[in-house]
């Protein structure tokens, strides 16, 4: 569920929440399923999401899998 990861340059992503529509689908369609509580870490070569309480928390899920991410934000 949910979309496809893409794993490229990790440098300058940025880093935000997903917003959901009618509950457990994001604003493009895709389903994720509850709570929605999920972030994306983007750049023009990677893609990646990760369910977090907060931004922070996010970025520090984000590092732990990928130690070399650098965001913007």
């Amino acid at each position: 569920m949910g979309r496809r990861e893409s794993v490229g340059d990790l440098k300058k992503c940025r880093c935000f929440r997903l917003r959901f529509v009618d509950g457990c689908y994001d604003e493009g369609g895709a389903y994720w399923g509850a709570p929605a509580n999920v972030y994306c870490a983007e750049n023009e070569d990677t893609r990646i999401f990760c369910r977090a309480g907060n931004r922070n928390a996010a970025k520090a899920a984000f590092k732990k899998r990928h130690a070399d991410i650098s965001f913007v934000n």
